[in-house]
């Protein structure tokens, strides 16, 4: 028989767990796979256009072959090697954005709940309004205002990018912050 202890134990979570294993098989494929994989082919005309990934076939009767097992774009870069080479940036990406808007989410909470009157009831407004807004479609439109090609050019009327540096990078990593702000402020303000 279970004891209650094991039941609220937080490793015994299955979302947990499951994200957990996802975020690990990543970066160990990550790590693994630049020592395996040739990850020059993420860049463009570098294998065959649109080959579908192993063991399936596309709308031209193309099959997939093993030399690109996640498949190909239309651009002419393998799937795999892409997924190696921007994962590091991703999840670190991903980790500095919501480790920030946690903290700045979890200071605005704590000094609305603290202070109170008007401070609370626009700390609360602010939380509310951003979100009913969706944090994906924002991403993706702000995404491609800002994209740039494999020369660090802008494609589209972005900033001007310098060197490795890229502004629009940089602005894709603050929205995602104001996104990960949102819960943290209104979860720790109703804590308060």
């Amino acid at each position: 028989m279970l004891n209650r202890k094991s039941i609220n134990n937080p490793w015994l979570n299955t979302p947990l767990i499951c994200g957990l294993f996802v975020i690990g098989s990543l970066l160990l494929s990550t790590l693994i796979g630049n020592i395996y994989w040739d990850t020059e082919m993420a860049a463009t005309r570098s294998a065959p256009l649109n080959l579908p990934p192993y063991g399936f076939e596309n709308m031209r009767k193309q099959e997939g072959v093993i030399e690109h097992p996640l498949g190909t774009t239309n651009s002419g870069r393998d799937m795999l090697a892409v997924m190696l080479v921007g994962t590091p940036a991703t999840m670190s990406i991903g980790l500095i954005a919501a480790g920030i808007g946690m903290l700045i989410g979890i200071i605005l909470g704590f000094t609305a709940g603290f202070y109170g009157g008007l401070w609370d009831d626009f700390v609360r407004l602010m939380a509310d309004t951003t979100t009913t807004i969706p944090a994906l479609a924002v991403l993706i439109v702000v995404q491609s205002l800002f994209r740039v090609d494999d020369n660090k050019r802008p494609i589209t009327n972005a900033p001007h990018t310098s060197g490795v540096f890229n502004h629009g990078l940089l602005i894709l990593f603050l929205f995602s912050i104001l996104i990960f702000l949102k819960c943290n402020a209104r979860i720790n303000q109703r804590i308060n």
